[in-house]
């Protein structure tokens, strides 16, 4: 690679003599006597000889400097695309393409709606980018024209706390109410293979319920994960000190989720494991009140615990619901609810920026 960076740097920066340069009197040599410049790496024929790895130079420098070869040839254009909108972070200028045009939202009129076909992760890390989606999809100035479907085939999403707060502002603009259904109307139902959900406040001071239930209805994902970031802060009984690790936030009646993760990528506290009992005992006891008033379809929908140290967990949950004679919840338990280490999750969500920033951190 070190090579290929000096080949470049001569492609972009040849050095050649100038009438600046010294004789060893000291004194400027004419130009006249200055000695012919060839730089032997800029010539036809080697060029011709590095044809069998030209694809090699051009996949470096894309590795270099991706917006300067995508810019080279429209079939260098074509080619690289699709390789840098896989996965995308939305900046502030992710829509600037559709600005001020009068596009129809279709992919003919726009190379933005073209490159955006080819995304599968997308990352939502700055609030702003749900009023983004919210002005592409309504159309607002300066998107003139609305449009939809630019997500269209995005297998995987990545949302940050401020983001996943977005949908709970009901005082905004009419654009940037319901950024959940905003949000669906770029992508593709039954597409979304995953959701990443950030938490950094798992206390009854969010309506967590409404909101997934919002998001799993707009989004359709088939997993939700949870990324719990709340640090631990004790309080006198070395417990939480909002007495809460993630409270009961799934509701039990999604409809597409087929699998909810709880990862907690920090050392967990003396007393956490009582916070996933509370929620598991709440979830089973809406879970028997639905289904006993025929309201539940029972679809079984696993939840999982990413924890560190996940057998010392599940072993203090499992006696504390012992202790308290809560057989019933057990039995439900065993079919729905598991434990495991935390490297396990990480290995599968290593796409996912929130886990990545996470694990930096630590």
């Amino acid at each position: 690679m070190t090579r290929f960076r000096s080949f470049f740097k001569r492609l972009v920066h040849p050095h050649s003599p100038s009438s600046h340069d010294t004789h060893p009197s000291g004194y400027p040599t004419p130009v006249h006597l200055l000695p012919k410049w060839q730089d032997p790496y800029l010539n036809p024929k080697v060029f011709q000889r590095l044809l069998p790895v030209h694809h090699l130079i051009i996949d470096a420098l894309f590795s270099l400097d991706p917006a300067l070869v995508v810019l080279l040839s429209q079939p260098l254009y074509d080619k690289y695309i699709p390789i840098l909108y896989k996965d995308i972070t939305m900046r502030p200028y992710a829509f600037s393409g559709l600005f001020r045009t009068y596009s129809r939202g279709c992919e003919d009129d726009n190379n933005t709606i073209r490159a955006y076909k080819h995304t599968e992760i997308l990352h939502l890390m700055d609030r702003s980018n749900a009023f983004q989606i919210g002005t592409i999809t309504c159309g607002d100035q300066p998107a003139f024209v609305p449009h939809s479907d630019l997500f269209e085939n995005v297998r995987k999403i990545d949302m940050a706390w401020d983001v996943y707060l977005a949908q709970g502002e009901e005082n905004l603009y009419y654009m940037f109410v319901d950024f959940a259904s905003k949000l669906n109307e770029q992508l593709r139902d039954g597409t979304v293979e995953e959701l990443v959900v950030e938490i950094k406040d798992g206390s009854r001071m969010v309506n967590h319920r409404k909101l997934i239930q919002e998001y799993e209805e707009g989004i359709k994902p088939k997993h939700i994960t949870f990324i719990i970031t709340q640090d631990f802060i004790p309080n006198n009984d070395n417990k939480r000190h909002n007495g809460s690790l993630c409270v009961n936030m799934v509701p039990v009646t999604l409809k597409h989720a087929q699998l909810v993760r709880f990862v907690v990528p920090r050392s967990l506290g003396l007393y956490d494991h009582t916070c996933f009992v509370y929620q598991l005992r709440v979830l089973y006891e809406d879970w028997k009140k639905l289904k006993d008033q025929n309201q539940l379809v029972d679809r079984k929908v696993k939840l999982e615990y990413y924890v560190i140290g996940a057998e010392s967990v599940k072993e203090g949950a499992y006696r504390d619901l012992r202790s308290n004679n809560r057989w019933d919840v057990l039995s439900w338990m065993e079919e729905r609810v598991e434990f495991r280490e935390l490297d396990q999750c990480e290995k599968e969500l290593r796409w996912s920026r929130i886990l990545e920033h996470v694990r930096t951190d630590r």
